[in-house]
C-alpha cells in the first residue's frame, strides 16, 4: 500500500483562547504564526460522531430526514449520533441506530474514520455498515423530529449522485459501503 508523505507543520501557536464552551463543542481562537505572518485561527473542537449504513435483507438502507437548523433545510441522512467522551464508536453506533431507525444489527463492519472539515473543526467521525437487521419502532431524543425511510441501496446512491443527500458523512458512508460491498462480491446488494 502506498504511503503518503507527511508534511511539516508550518504553524507556531502564540496564544490559545477558549471563546465559548457547551455540551459537545468548544470554540477556540488561537493566534498563530505561519510563513512569517501572524494571524487569528478560529476553530471548533467537536465531539466525534458515528453514522451507520443500515442495510436490510431486502437491500434497503435507512435514511433519516430532519430539519437542520444551521443550514435551514430538511435533509436526508444516514442514522447518526454523537459519541460520548471515551465511548467506543461501535457502542455509539448501536445506540443511535436503535434510537433513530429502530433497528439493531448482528453484523457490524467498520468503514473508516473521517475528518469532515479539518480546516475548521477537530471532529472525527466513524462509519459502520450494519447488517443482519431487526427493525422495530424508533425512539428519537425528545428534541428530534425524525422521519425514517427505507430506500433501495442503489436508489440511495443515485440520491448522492443527484445531490439530494447533502450530509458529508452520509455521502462518505454510502460510497464506502458501496465499495466494500463490491469488493465482497455479488452475493450482497
Amino acid at each position: 500500500m502506498m504511503e503518503l508523505p507527511s508534511g511539516k507543520n508550518p504553524f507556531t501557536t502564540l496564544t490559545h483562547e477558549l471563546m465559548h464552551s457547551r455540551l459537545y463543542v468548544n470554540f477556540y481562537r488561537d493566534t498563530v504564526q505561519v510563513n512569517g505572518i501572524e494571524k487569528d485561527y478560529s476553530y471548533t473542537d467537536v465531539a466525534s460522531g458515528v453514522a451507520m449504513v443500515a442495510l436490510n435483507d431486502k437491500g434497503e438502507v435507512a435514511l433519516v430526514g430532519q430539519w437542520r437548523y444551521p443550514v435551514k433545510m430538511f435533509t436526508w441522512e444516514l442514522p447518526a449520533g454523537t459519541r460520548e467522551e471515551g465511548e467506543d464508536p461501535l457502542v455509539t453506533g448501536k445506540r443511535e441506530l436503535m434510537e433513530e431507525a429502530g433497528a439493531s444489527a448482528t453484523e457490524w463492519t467498520p468503514l473508516g474514520k473521517y475528518l469532515i472539515e479539518c480546516s475548521k473543526s477537530t471532529q472525527e467521525s466513524y462509519v459502520f455498515l450494519a447488517q443482519g437487521l431487526t427493525v422495530g419502532e424508533n425512539a428519537p431524543d425528545v428534541d428530534e423530529n425524525l422521519d425514517v425511510m427505507w430506500v433501495p441501496f442503489e436508489e440511495a446512491l443515485k440520491l448522492v449522485d443527484e445531490g439530494k443527500v447533502h450530509d458529508a458523512l452520509s455521502v462518505i458512508g454510502l460510497l464506502r459501503a458501496q465499495r466494500f460491498l463490491q469488493m465482497k462480491g455479488p452475493a450482497h446488494p
